[in-house]
């Protein structure tokens, strides 16, 4: 159980690692980073208030859809109708402390990444075989063929969608396909494209949606840094080996 030490500085906790039955389970059944990170976040809102709002939200999401009342779905299901509130409490803070710590971040971030932060819809077909490539791109460019047409025999997860992809972040998509639909102009099938997979790739950017700030973004954004802190600091953990129940230093991030 993680506990923090009286004397320890205010941007700092302690996590008491495994001991060693429950380290060797948590290996055994792969559970271990699970474990962690839910020790972390315990730590991080040991002292977590009501949140009456996450509460709500949490309990309507557990029901949905329903009409009932929350105290009659947890009689139901022979369940404390107070078995939420801890968990609503513990999400309301982390979301707050997520936004105090990284919300300045990721607006810079928003600012440095630019374009690769526009979402994209497009269109495509993927093939091995170079000819077919040509030959769909020729179908397309001409208007005889459409890509829903010509899915089925494509070999991406776009047969079940007609071809069609999106919306996606550029910064999410495989080079070099990022930097074509970066550059591409809606509506214009572009030549086969050949990937390092050694595919070929018939692609026609639909249509771009310019990122734009927003709390929507906002919190993408401060989801993905808080992501990236909370896995280096259980990679370095991990990287230490610490002896079963041994002592870790939890370093709060610099907001």
């Amino acid at each position: 159980m993680a506990s923090q030490a009286q004397s320890q500085p205010s941007h700092q906790l302690v996590l008491l690692w495994p001991a060693a039955p429950l380290l060797e389970e948590l290996i055994g059944t792969g559970l271990l980073l699970l474990w962690l990170q839910a020790r972390v976040e315990q730590l991080l809102c040991s002292r977590s208030e009501s949140a009456p709002a996450a509460l709500l939200e949490l309990q309507q999401a557990a029901m949905a859809p329903a009409t009932q009342t929350w105290d009659s779905w947890c009689e139901q299901r022979s369940l404390d109708p107070a078995c939420l509130d801890g968990l609503a409490a513990q999400r309301q803070q982390l979301e707050d402390l997520k936004q105090g710590w990284f919300a300045k971040r990721a607006h810079e971030l928003f600012l440095e990444q630019g374009s690769l932060l526009d979402q994209v819809r497009f269109s495509v077909l993927q093939t091995t075989d170079p000819d077919l490539a040509q030959e769909w791109f020729f179908k397309l460019q001409d208007g005889e063929s459409e890509y829903a047409d010509l899915a089925l025999t494509s070999l991406g997860a776009e047969q079940q969608s007609g071809g069609s992809v999106g919306p996606v972040r550029v910064r999410d998509l495989q080079s070099p396909l990022d930097l074509l639909l970066r550059r591409a102009t809606p509506g214009i099938v572009q030549p086969p494209l050949l990937t390092p997979a050694g595919r070929s790739w018939v692609v026609r950017l639909d249509q771009r949606l310019p990122a734009q700030w927003n709390p929507r973004l906002c919190a993408e954004l401060v989801e993905q840094l808080y992501r990236e802190w909370l896995n280096a600091t259980l990679k370095g953990w991990l990287d230490q080996q610490p002896r079963p129940g041994a002592q870790l230093v939890l370093e709060r991030p610099n907001g």
